[in-house]
């Protein structure tokens, strides 16, 4: 049986995503990506966050499911990522994009265009699962905040 494929993603600064292609190269992942982003944050957020600028790399890189925790401590140890401004990185299941046999045929080449799925729901998927973690940060906040008040009450 084929191994699952997962999805690394990596958010750094502008400039800092050729360290991720480099580290590829080295590691011989044969499937990744590098695109150049911008946020669309206000320089206020942007401040309040403790994030210097909106230009950022975006790497993706697809790798076997029991190579994702040796790369993403690679990751971490070459990019610095376990410092506050540097960057993250995640990892989602390739087949939470498309089919997981679809995945494979992909990454295969076996796919003309026209049998390309239609990725919107992959991204949609992505989004919904950002924003239920970005809701449970939140209400894990405003939590934390009413146990502060109503012990500073007593």
């Amino acid at each position: 049986m084929t191994e699952p494929i997962k999805l690394i993603g990596c958010i750094v600064n502008r400039g800092k995503g050729e360290s991720v292609v480099k580290l590829c190269a080295k590691e011989n992942v044969a499937f990744h990506i590098l695109l150049l982003g911008r946020g669309t944050a206000d320089s206020q957020t942007l401040s309040l966050l403790g994030i210097g600028d909106k230009e950022k790399d975006i790497a993706f890189l697809s790798v076997a499911e029991s190579r994702i925790g040796e790369l993403m401590q690679k990751l971490t140890d070459e990019l610095r990522l376990d410092k506050p401004g540097n960057g993250i990185a995640f990892s989602i299941p390739f087949s939470a994009i498309a089919s997981q046999l679809t995945s494979y045929e992909i990454l295969a080449g076996n796919l003309e265009h026209r049998d390309m799925p239609d990725i919107t729901t992959g991204a949609e998927k992505i989004a919904r699962a950002v924003k239920k973690k970005q809701q449970k940060i939140r209400n894990k906040r405003q939590q934390r905040r009413e146990t502060k008040q109503g012990g500073d009450k007593e």
